[in-house]
Formats: C-alpha cells, structure tokens, sequence
C-alpha cells in the first residue's frame, strides 16, 4: 500500500556481529601488542662469552704479542748491524784512538811529555825509565823512544844479522860494545865514540821516518822529538851527511854527549879521518 505514493523505505538494522568475527578482531588489536614484546635473553648468555669470541679474543692477543716481539728483535738487529758498520769504519783508526786514549792516561807525575830530559846523572835516568838510544845516540824517557823503530836501526848494518861496528878511536884501532857507550856520560876517560858515514846516513834516514811515525801517530811511535834533534839545525846537518861524497865505510862521525849528563840530547858532530 503506498501513501499519497510515496513509498516507506524501512532500514536494515545493523546485525550483531558473529562470535568468530569478535574473535578476530580482538586477535587484530591484540597482535601488534604481541608484536612488541621482547624475546628474554638468559643472563648466561650475557656473562659467559660463547667459545668461538674466546678463541678469537686469544688469538688477537697473540698476534699483538708477536707483533711486539718482531718489533723488539727489529730495533735489535738494526742497532747491532749498525754498531757493526761503526766498528768497521773506526777499525784503520783504531790504534790511533787507543794510542790517544793512552796518552791521555799517562800520570803527569809519571813523566813529562815536554821534556826528553833524563836528569843529571845515570841513576837518575834509570829512576826515570830512560833508556840508552841506538838511534838516538843519548839516553831518553819512553815517550821520546821509538824503541820498534831503534831495532830496525840496529840490524841495518853491514855486520852479522845487521850490526854496527862501535870504535873507540877515529882510526878505528879499537871497538866499544853497546854498554860501554851507554855509560860514556860518566867516563872521565872517553867522550865519544866514532862510526862510520854509512851508520851517519841511515841515522838521518831512520829520524826522518820517527818524526814521521810521531805525527801520524803510528802505535808505539815517540810522542816527541828531543830538541836537538826537533830542529832546522839537524835537518841542514843531515842534508850534509846526504851530500858528503865520504866513502861508506869511513869512519868520520864522532859522536858523544857534549854536557855529559843534561840529556836534552847528545851531539852528533860529523868527523873526518
């Protein structure tokens, strides 16, 4: 039936929901809840690292201590190898250090090195270590000796395993050992002995090479010249001795303290026949 026709429209009520649709729903609205939630992570698990973090912890270690040892045996073999390269560039100088560093231990008391003085009379010179010089021809102190170099001079001779002949005269009508020499500062009797011009040459030769041995320092060499032979007068008198046209086996060198006993050296004055 309608009314002045216009049809009545009735609405459909809502219908209650069903029991398993409000069941998901409430799973819909509980699940992002549920999804918040945090899994409990046993307190073992935090304390107790797991085997495989141990082993690697270990091993990170033991690689830093190698690194450390490798390091430690670096620097070592570096400094060795360089203390090695040092050692060999200082070896040629090496007697020449040691040689200074001698010198320098010397006790002032011990002897003076600006003097070749032996004192005045032979028992003071012994007391002294002076010693009688071959080469030399006077009795000096050890820093003023050449003792490896007056040896080579004693057996550059004419003679038997390269001895000098000694005399006691200028024509040589007599000969004079060695300890006799020694002793003329104190003989009343004889001042000089005589040689030959050959032994006057090889002694000129032989202080050309001590004064040579002394500057360059050469181990054992004299740390110094006595005056009288540390001199231009010397080097003009030997430059005589060179030039002489005197036979080799001439005896016309004299030689023999001139003031006895004041050794700042004896005389050496060249003689003729």
């Amino acid at each position: 039936m309608s009314l002045g026709g216009i049809p009545f429209i009735i609405p459909a009520l809502p219908q209650r929901p069903k029991a398993n649709e409000e069941e998901e729903d409430s799973e819909a609205l509980l699940g992002p809840r549920e999804s918040l939630d945090f899994n409990p992570v046993p307190l073992s698990h935090i304390s107790n690292p797991s085997s495989s973090e141990k082993r690697r912890h270990d091993t990170s270690a033991y690689i830093k201590l190698l690194k450390r040892i490798g390091a430690i045996l670096f620097y070592l073999i570096t400094f060795f190898l360089a203390l090695n390269g040092l050692y060999h560039i200082i070896k040629p100088h090496l007697s020449e250090v040691t040689q200074y560093i001698h010198w320098l231990n010397i006790p002032s008391q011990e002897s003076d090195l600006s003097s070749c003085s032996c004192g005045n009379s032979l028992t003071e010179a012994m007391a002294r270590s002076c010693r009688y010089d071959t080469l030399s021809a006077t009795w000096l102190p050890p820093h003023c000796r050449d003792d490896e170099l007056t040896a080579q001079f004693d057996a550059s001779g004419p003679g038997v395993d390269g001895a000098w002949t000694y005399y006691a005269d200028q024509r040589g009508y007599s000969t004079m050992s060695l300890a006799e020499i020694a002793q003329l500062p104190e003989n009343d009797t004889q001042e000089y002995f005589y040689t030959t011009h050959h032994w006057h040459i090889m002694h000129c030769s032989f202080y050309w090479r001590k004064l040579h041995r002394m500057v360059h320092r050469v181990e054992g060499a004299a740390k110094r010249i006595e005056h009288r032979s540390d001199s231009e007068s010397h080097i003009d008198h030997c430059e005589m001795i060179f030039l002489s046209d005197a036979p080799m086996e001439a005896i016309v060198t004299g030689s023999g303290p001139r003031e006895k006993i004041n050794y700042s050296g004896a005389s050496l004055t060249p003689r003729t026949c």
